[in-house]
């Protein structure tokens, strides 16, 4: 048995999802149900990650997939909803080149503390939020390791709100001028120093 708890839980994170129009980079929700136990259809999601893949692609066309990225992640912002756990995981590379994200699955997942924007670990989320997210997945991506000195080890937290951090540059050489300054925007202390949405992320992003 399932206790109401639970089943509630399920039905929470499920329901803003499910009520998306679907979009070309989000695991789609074909139909939800509430018998005889609330269910969901999702659209396959077994593809492998982009961070898998990157090393296969140039930065011209990972800059591309963070692009499509933030315009999934603005499809998600028009509906109201904060795209939580959102980590490189939740990126993955399709058989036609394309990325997707994994959307509702990813609401399943145990947080990962380690791409917390430094005002998430206060339980507050706004798009700047996911703006720090989105920097850190770039930051990944472009470099295979995330931004802060002593990553992975010691606390999340205080090493975040610290806000120590390694310039993109300083991990690869050969990374174009404008990416320092593009990705340090958006991993900016102060949520009101980064990018204000995900599309002026994303606009900054097609300079590179």
């Amino acid at each position: 048995t399932i206790d109401t708890e639970r089943l509630s839980a399920f039905s929470d994170r499920v329901e803003p999802w499910a009520g998306m129009d679907s979009h070309p980079y989000l695991v789609s929700i074909f139909g939800t149900g509430s018998e005889p136990i609330p269910w969901a259809a999702i659209e396959d999601a077994d593809d492998s990650t982009l961070l898998e893949q990157v090393g296969q692609l140039s930065i011209n066309e990972t800059i591309e997939a963070l692009q499509e990225v933030c315009e999934a992640l603005h499809h998600v912002h028009r509906y109201g909803t904060v795209y939580g756990n959102l980590t490189t995981n939740s990126v993955l590379y399709t058989d036609d080149e394309g990325v997707k994200l994994r959307g509702v699955l990813d609401q399943f997942e145990e947080p990962h503390l380690w791409y917390n924007a430094p005002e998430e670990f206060n339980s507050e989320s706004t798009e700047q939020s996911t703006v720090y997210r989105v920097g850190l997945i770039a930051y990944e991506l472009l470099t295979r390791t995330l931004p802060y000195p002593t990553y992975p080890n010691g606390s999340a937290k205080s090493i975040i709100q610290s806000h120590e951090l390694i310039s993109p540059s300083e991990q690869v050489a050969t990374l174009p001028g404008e990416v320092d300054e593009i990705l340090l925007t958006a991993l900016s202390a102060a949520s009101e120093d980064r990018y204000e949405t995900v599309l002026h992320l994303r606009d900054e992003l097609s300079e590179i």
